[in-house]
């Protein structure tokens, strides 16, 4: 029935996301130029330290990753450094593979 086609759709993930490793987060940073003084996986959550980076660069990067990986800000803390607009950030990611969500 309905039910069944709707459930079947739901199973179907529409876009398969990367996982989160290391390796993934360390290219897609590097690639912005963000380099984190230090990185740690544990299970689906990613903690992060990025010393003196750009704000904005930093949000684009975080706002990619959640387009494209469903990778979510678990929490953050930004501290404004001299220039304006750089930061020291420190992050706690989760990446929704959609294996917890029904």
């Amino acid at each position: 029935g309905m039910a069944e086609q709707a459930r079947g759709l739901a199973g179907q993930a529409p876009v398969p996301v990367t996982p989160m490793t290391q390796e993934t987060l360390n290219a897609s940073l590097t690639a912005r130029g963000i380099k984190p003084a230090s990185l740690s996986l544990t299970g689906e959550y990613a903690r992060m330290q990025i010393n003196g980076t750009s704000f904005a660069n930093l949000l684009v990067w975080l706002d990619a990753q959640r387009r494209e990986n469903r990778v979510a800000v678990q929490e953050a803390t930004f501290t404004a450094q001299d220039p304006a607009g750089q930061v020291d950030a420190s992050l706690t990611l989760r990446q929704d593979t959609g294996a917890g969500a029904r």
